[in-house]
């Protein structure tokens, strides 16, 4: 998995850098990580209210050392699902996106959100599309 895990790091760094803008955000900003960013951000402990930026920065590079030497000792026979990596690699992503906001900013992870009793949203990138259509 490491040398997967570098290669992955550098081709998704050069993505990012290349898409998001240098620290966005600020005090007082509120960002919802949803999907696959929420999910690696739930299995990191991290989930119910917001996170500053540079804590939710540690927890995810813990997750992602702490799963990739899991994955060390299991030992070229051990048995792997794909969650496995798809955690770590989501975690990258995550990680490299959250080292683009501001500092000072906070990140929610959440999949779903209970809108009134009994009914749960569950947002996708989609979802936060049509949205910024709407909204421009």
């Amino acid at each position: 998995m490491k040398k997967g895990k570098l290669a992955f790091h550098k081709h998704a760094k050069e993505v990012i850098e290349r898409n998001l803008p240098e620290m966005f955000g600020g005090n007082n900003i509120l960002y919802v990580a949803i999907e696959m960013f929420a999910s690696v951000g739930e299995k990191a402990g991290m989930c119910g209210s917001p996170v500053p930026v540079l804590e939710a920065i540690e927890t995810l590079s813990s997750f992602i050392d702490k799963t990739t030497e899991e994955d060390r000792i299991l030992g070229e026979y051990g048995e792997r699902t794909w969650k496995t990596y798809v955690y770590v690699m989501s975690g990258i992503v995550g990680r490299l996106i959250l080292e683009r906001l501001h500092p000072e900013s906070k990140v929610l992870f959440a999949r779903e959100f209970e809108v009134e009793e009994d009914h749960v949203l569950k947002p996708s990138w989609p979802l936060g599309h049509a949205i910024e259509n709407l909204i421009h």
